[in-house]
Formats: C-alpha cells, structure tokens, sequence
C-alpha cells in the first residue's frame, strides 16, 4: 500500500510538472458564421495542440426547428477522427441550438492547417441537405518535445540542418535537449528511483510470522475425528486405536490444564494430578477409568469388545466437552508433532 501511495503522489506531482513545462498561450479560437436563417459558432479551446493528445472542436447551431443539418469531417494527413458527437442544448420559439463536439487527434507535429468541416443543412420542411456551410481553415500549431524555435529550423531548413546545428560528436558538445524534454527526462528518473528504493526497502523486511491458535477442544476434536477415519478398528488394530485415543486425551488435558500428560505414565500422572484442583472427584475418576482400560489394551494384549471402544470413545469426547475453556486458546506454532497430527 505505501508503495502505491508514492507512486501515486508521484505520478501527481509529474503531471503538475508536465503541465507547468508545458503551459503555453492558450490562443483560444472562437469565429461565428450567419447564413440563411442559420448561425454558428466554432470555439477551439487552444491552437496550441500536442502530438500525443486528442483535442476537442466545438461546434454550435442555432438553426430552426424545420431545418435538419448535420457536421462532417474528412480525416487527412494532418488530423484523424476519433469521434464525434451530438446534443441538442435548448429550443426557444422556434431556433433549436444543436451542439457537435468532433475529437481529432493530430498526426504530424509543426504549424498546421486544420479544414475539411462542413455542415450541411436543409431547406425548410426538407428532409434533403441541400445546402452546406464550409467552416474556414484554422491555423494551428502541433507540438511534441522539442522547443518552437527547434520546431521554426526544421520547418524553415530541414531536419538535416537541425542535426548539423545541434549534434557535434567530434567537439564533444553535449545535445542541447529543450527545458521541456530535460524536465520529463528528470521527472521520469526520479520515479524509477523512488520505485526502485521502496522495492528494495520492502525486499529487505522481514516477511511477518504467522501464528498458529486453536482451542484445546478444537484440537482434541479434530484428533478424534482423524482417527476415527484411519478405519483402526474395522482393520483389527486394537493397540493403535486405544494408544492414539489415550495421547489425544493426553495432548488435551496438557492444552486445557497445563499438565504434561503425553510425556506421563497413568501412575505418574495421577500423582501429579493429586496436586492439582483442576478436576472434581468424579471427572478424576472417570478419567483414571479410562486411562487404565487404555493400558490394558496397549499393555496387557486385552481384546476389546466393539462396546468397549465405543464406551471409550464416547467417555473421551465427554472428558472433552464438559472441561473445556472456550476463551482459552493455544498458541501450537512451535509444537512441530501436534501440527504433523493436525496436519497444519
């Protein structure tokens, strides 16, 4: 976003600039036309154009209402088309002004004539245009990057004259480039610059850590949900089933509590849970239920009955949902084997 926000001041301060490199006489144009019962205005907002951008003629009629009449323009070598419009501004009593805006578009630079508008109209009640209004020439200057006077030499002496006059290898003379050109060249450079340093500048930050944060029960949750689709007991691996619903019990208990469980015997933790007053008598006890029928799974080769794993199951979800903290979220960005469980 800063990056954007440079840029963008930036390009602003170029067009200000530009504009202010550029600005000229304005050497508005305006001429007005009476013929029959018909008046027109042409106003041009500059004769002072550019090669590189379109400019707008505009053209007024005020013309009866039973008269129809329509503008034209015949592209040339100097100037291009690009479009024109029509709109009608007001009618009082029976004059209708009808405005058309025709955008051109320059196509060589240097002094300029600009013809080849007409607008042509019909007798009253016609529907024929008879009749046609050809608009004067207008003189005009085209400019690009190099200075009038520049412009003055090749238009007086050629192009070749103005190479000769201004580029000297052999002496070493520097090209005399105009204020104009000199003054985009620089604007231009320092924008490249200024983007290059904020490219750099944002290269060089350090890119921000994105924590992990769950709930205890959210990850225990999903836990269960992940061994339940491994298929353990349907596939007869009775000891995997029971071990991994024991450490998801465990990894729980360690989040909600801050009791190291995983790392416990049953017995250990037990002992150390005596200490604690986490877990009212009954949850302690239904747990240590839990935990030894675990162990006689994992340990002592017990064969459980589907019952029994379903018992265990649910005894394991309940543990869960009747002690967990839902304010009490955990930070597991480092703890590299519970993210390998999860899978995030």
């Amino acid at each position: 976003m800063r990056l954007i926000k440079y840029t963008l001041l930036f390009l602003i301060t170029l067009t200000m600039v530009a504009q202010f490199c550029f600005a000229q006489d304005s050497g508005a144009y305006k001429k007005q036309y009476n013929q029959d019962s018909i008046k027109v205005d042409v106003a041009l907002d500059s004769t002072k154009l550019s090669i590189v951008e379109p400019f707008d003629v505009s053209v007024t009629v005020a013309a009866p209402k039973n008269v129809e009449t329509d503008l034209s323009f015949e592209s040339n070598d100097n100037f291009e088309l690009e479009n024109l419009r029509k709109t009608k501004v007001a009618t009082k009593d029976s004059l209708e002004k009808r405005k058309y805006i025709l955008t051109l578009m320059p196509k060589t630079v240097g002094n300029q004539t600009l013809n080849g508008i007409v607008l042509a109209y019909s007798s009253p009640d016609a529907h024929e245009l008879d009749k046609k209004i050809p608009l004067e020439a207008i003189d005009v200057r085209v400019g690009g990057f190099l200075s009038d006077k520049d412009y003055q030499q090749i238009d007086s002496k050629g192009i070749q004259s103005y190479f000769d006059k201004h580029i000297t290898i052999e002496g070493n003379e520097k090209l005399p480039l105009s204020k104009k050109l000199i003054a985009v060249v620089i604007a231009l450079v320092l924008l490249i610059a200024i983007v290059i340093v904020l490219l750099l500048r944002r290269a060089n930050q350090p890119e921000q850590e994105i924590r992990i944060i769950m709930n205890a029960r959210d990850i225990a949750s999903r836990l269960l949900e992940k061994l339940e689709s491994e298929n353990l007991v349907q596939d007869g691996e009775y000891k995997r089933y029971y071990q991994d619903l024991s450490n998801i019990l465990r990894y729980y208990i360690e989040y909600r509590f801050g009791i190291n469980a995983p790392d416990k015997t049953t017995e250990e933790f037990f002992d150390a849970l005596r200490d604690e007053d986490v877990l009212d008598a009954i949850t302690k006890s239904e747990l240590k239920e839990f935990l030894t029928h675990c162990d006689m799974v994992k340990f002592a080769k017990r064969i459980p009955s589907l019952d029994d794993m379903k018992a265990a199951r649910n005894l394991a979800t309940e543990f869960v949902d009747k002690t967990y903290d839902s304010e009490k979220d955990i930070d597991i960005t480092d703890d590299v084997k519970i993210r390998e469980l999860l899978g995030v």
